[in-house]
């Protein structure tokens, strides 16, 4: 094996244990808790000895008192000592599992700190890609109008797909190819209890029905998740939902309310080939951190 082979053998090494340091972390405390448990109920066997001799060099003092050998201050120097020398000997003895516990409780509060890190990393990305994303989109609505802003917006939520169907006329398996919607956009349709099949108007006022409850709970609670909308609408909650959503802010009403897409015509919001409509959210990106607690 040659240099080069064996330092980006070493790269991948350093770079694989850097991916997985929390993992690895949060193994090596929980198992170093175990070993403290471990060690620490081996050490308590060996205390007795220890406490026999702090008892019988107590007992002793207490008797020197009592024959006035000792004097009152000298008894309690002497106290002081036998549980200062006590002291000293169980933390001797039970040293190996504090280090042990010590390393093992670092190990767990170094993978938080790392966990903590790179979800700041991650706000702060999808914060910037969102805030990106949503200036591009106003500079096309400025330039071609919202409508046809909106119609190549839902467009680009589609994609085609191969899908197997059964042919009516033979009952045979057959390929063809659908439209259908992208992965992560959320679609009202068949898949939520509250989607009506060929009814079109229940549908739009089920969802804008959802969209002003939800902003008067925005109002109320000064914050609301996507994943609440979701449930709302009888989709499936997201892990994207758990963290996204809109804050509350009395000073900028306007951009800040919650908006589903549905105030324009429903057929812009009803792309060719998806049965059903997409919802067309306009969260403001990572709100976890901003959620008050009163």
């Amino acid at each position: 094996m040659d240099k080069t082979s064996i330092t980006r053998a070493f790269g991948r090494t350093v770079l694989f244990v850097k991916s997985n340091a929390p993992a690895i972390l949060t193994g090596v405390g929980v198992t170093g808790l175990v070993a403290t448990a471990v060690v620490a109920s081996k050490e308590t066997l060996r205390i007795e000895p220890i406490i026999k001799d702090a008892l019988d060099y107590k007992a002793n003092a207490d008797e020197c008192l009592e024959i006035e050998f000792y004097s009152r201050k000298a008894y309690v120097q002497e106290i002081v000592t036998i549980y200062s020398r006590t002291a000293g000997r169980l933390l001797r003895l039970y040293a190996p599992a504090i280090a042990i516990g010590s390393v093992s409780i670092a190990a767990i509060l170094a993978s938080h700190r790392i966990h903590i890190h790179r979800e700041a990393g991650l706000v702060a990305a999808y914060t910037a890609a969102n805030e990106a994303y949503s200036r591009y989109r106003g500079e096309v609505r400025d330039e071609f109008g919202t409508e046809k802003e909106l119609e190549i917006f839902n467009r680009s939520q589609t994609e085609t797909k191969v899908v197997t169907e059964i042919d009516p006329d033979t009952g045979e398996e057959i390929s063809v190819e659908k439209r259908v919607a992208a992965k992560y956009i959320a679609v009202f349709d068949r898949n939520s209890a509250y989607f009506r099949v060929d009814d079109d108007d229940a549908n739009l006022t089920k969802v804008r029905i959802v969209q002003n409850f939800a902003n008067d709970r925005l109002t109320i609670n000064g914050h609301v998740f996507l994943n609440e909308i979701y449930d709302d609408l009888g989709l499936p909650r997201t892990k994207a939902g758990a963290v996204t959503g809109w804050i509350y802010d009395p000073n900028n009403l306007g951009d800040h309310q919650i908006q589903l897409g549905f105030d324009l015509d429903w057929r812009l919001v009803k792309p060719e080939g998806i049965d059903g409509f997409i919802i067309n959210r306009n969260v403001q990106g990572v709100i976890l951190d901003y959620v008050e607690v009163k």
